[in-house]
């Protein structure tokens, strides 16, 4: 999930799954005899079943390592224009000609990795009341958390107006719901005061990215030549019309679903180029071209390929959605006081907690109800 830069910075910012990476199951077969595929499988001359095979992959990525490091990475890109405002950005802005943020990058692996992972998902499991709670609780129990803390516990200790003034407005009350990006009182003088959290907007384009692939597979259309077909209509009316949240990040998105069809290989003599076309992109032009094919490439390598080897960031859970969703709060009530470096410093360990938390207290155990009935319903 998750992610990027509130729509006051720039437009052109308008911009997670149940964690199919997250459950690691059995033991991948030895790579010295077998080869490892761009859906994270392993051929080899052993049968190995469907099952194992997930198993496998799910063992092996980096996918969780990446959403963290892409977290973290969207504090840091956060952290300038909320300490100096809107109009400061930082260094990769100057650098790409204003083609893209660290924020905005981060954002791109977040939903490249997303397509990927759903998509494989729908595909291994193709259940539509099973996928639309599972994609209900990835996304809503948290969010909710995140939303009731703003709106009952931050709201009333930051806030300007008195207690009786904050308890009588509908605006807490309306936030808690998530219809409404702003509380009395809340953050109002702040350098950047667009709202209680900038980063919750994305997750609106996430989940259309979802009913995409539900939608897909309950028409029988979830096939390669589909995705395809689709990501290749994103991308020419991107390129064609400019950048908008709804083209830009479903091209994302169905470049991961095109990388879970096609598997190409993964190799570095392929991930070389492909980064040096990117970082000429990022510099020189063309980058959204580059972003949705080489760069894509780049991040699914990234996160199967067996030489690649990235710290296990999430031994102890999956915390990049929640530190995507606490992390704009924290940092507001830290700005503009103690500069963007000290902002950063103090941010990334609190909000490390308190994805901790999110994760063992509300985000694992909503996943678990994933295989039951909701609401009696679905």
């Amino acid at each position: 999930m998750c992610i990027g830069m509130s729509s006051s910075l720039s437009t052109s910012f308008e911009v997670k799954e149940e964690g199919a990476s997250g459950g690691w199951g059995r033991e991948a077969p030895d790579p010295r005899t077998s080869e490892r595929r761009l859906d994270g499988n392993w051929s080899s001359t052993s049968a190995f079943s469907a099952e194992a095979n997930q198993a496998a992959s799910h063992r092996a990525n980096h996918f969780d390592t990446l959403r963290i490091i892409a977290a973290l990475s969207v504090i840091c890109a956060h952290s300038i224009p909320l300490t100096y405002g809107p109009a400061v950005l930082d260094a990769l802005w100057g650098f790409s000609h204003g083609q893209a943020t660290i924020g905005f990058v981060a954002i791109q692996v977040f939903f490249i990795v997303s397509g990927y992972l759903i998509t494989a998902s729908y595909r291994h499991r193709p259940e539509p009341r099973r996928f639309i709670r599972a994609r209900f609780l990835r996304l809503v129990p948290a969010l909710l958390a995140v939303l009731w803390l703003l709106a009952f516990v931050v709201g009333p200790l930051v806030s300007t107006l008195p207690l009786a003034g904050y308890v009588h407005s509908l605006l807490p009350y309306r936030a808690a719901l998530g219809l409404s990006d702003h509380l009395p009182g809340v953050f109002a003088h702040k350098p950047f005061s667009s709202g209680i959290n900038g980063s919750l907007w994305t997750l609106r384009y996430e989940a259309l990215c979802y009913l995409a692939v539900l939608l897909l597979g309950v028409a029988g259309w979830l096939k390669r030549l589909p995705v395809l077909a689709i990501f290749i209509v994103l991308l020419a009316a991107r390129l064609r019309f400019g950048s908008g949240p709804v083209l830009e990040f479903g091209a994302l998105f169905f470049a991961g679903g095109v990388l879970q069809f096609w598997q190409p290989r993964l190799s570095a003599r392929y991930a070389v180029p492909c980064a040096i076309l990117w970082l000429l992109a990022l510099k020189f032009g063309f980058y959204t071209l580059a972003s949705d094919t080489v760069g894509a490439y780049l991040v699914i390598y990234l996160g199967l390929a067996p030489e690649v080897k990235l710290p296990n960031l999430a031994r102890y859970g999956d915390f990049s959605y929640g530190a995507y969703i606490f992390a704009w709060p924290v940092q507001q009530m830290l700005s503009p006081h103690v500069g963007w470096v000290g902002n950063i410093a103090i941010t990334v360990p609190v909000v490390l907690g308190l994805a901790f938390l999110s994760w063992h207290l509300v985000e694992a155990p909503a996943l678990h109800l994933k295989n039951r009935k909701l609401f009696g319903v679905l």
